[in-house]
């Protein structure tokens, strides 16, 4: 099967990788694995895939494929290249490929494993992985207590707007905007690690509505999206 490089580099076989993803995956509420295309997959009550597993399957990289928080492919893949990539077919949904033949964060794999189950799960299920009482607070569904714990963020529970800030693993801010009741609402924008804004939009309900902007490093309009037709309207104007 081949070997990858772990968190501390020592040499880690694919059967392991594979082995430690697919505990992350059944771990959670009434999963259940299959093989797609080939390779394993884990689905929501059988029906909803939310994770795929990638042994060399497209290319020669080892690596898996989950659904993500809108956006959140987008920031990643820009700021993170060496660690994400768009993964073939399902990268237009969103989805977010991680690599897995890089020097593994396994608590961050597994935090990305649970986004994907959360945006891929009904309500219910969903909130037996944040627990009975919490809410989310970060778009997509990040569980409530440890996004509260690690950054500080009251949870909302009313109908006021609360701000709402994600931050890169640096410090510098990933993603801005605000929520009710952990529902992404209104504006909110992302950023690049060095401080120069990737996207901007707005929220209704937790779902990306009107004209949503891309911008290159110079800020200018990369393109413009249409959520509600997918029309691009503005042409790229600048080469990163």
């Amino acid at each position: 099967m081949g070997s990858v490089t772990a968190g501390d580099r020592a040499v880690m076989s694919v059967g392991d990788v594979l082995g430690r993803l697919r505990r992350a995956c059944l771990a959670l509420p009434e999963v259940e694995e299959r093989l797609s295309h080939g390779e394993p997959a884990w689905f929501v009550r059988g029906k909803r895939m939310f994770v795929s597993f990638a042994d060399r399957h497209h290319d020669d990289r080892v690596a898996c494929w989950c659904a993500a928080p809108a956006g959140a492919q987008e920031a990643l893949v820009a700021n993170y290249p060496e660690r994400f990539f768009r993964p073939p077919y399902v990268g237009h949904r969103g989805w977010l490929g991680v690599y897995l033949d890089v020097p593994i964060d396994w608590d961050e794999v597994e935090e990305l494993v649970v986004d994907a189950y959360q945006v891929v799960a009904p309500k219910r299920l969903a909130q037996r992985v944040r627990g009975p009482s919490s809410r989310d607070v970060r778009p997509g569904g990040a569980p409530a207590e440890r996004v509260a714990a690690q950054e500080g963020i009251a949870v909302s529970t009313s109908d006021t707007p609360r701000p709402y800030t994600k931050h890169h693993k640096d410090g510098t801010v990933w993603a801005r905007g605000q929520t009710i009741d952990g529902v992404p609402t209104g504006y909110w924008e992302w950023f690049r690690a060095d401080g120069t804004r990737l996207r901007s939009g707005h929220f209704r309900d937790g779902i990306q509505v009107g004209e949503w902007t891309t911008y290159d490093r110079s800020g200018s309009v990369y393109k413009v999206t249409d959520m509600k037709t997918g029309k691009r309207g503005a042409q790229k104007t600048t080469v990163e």
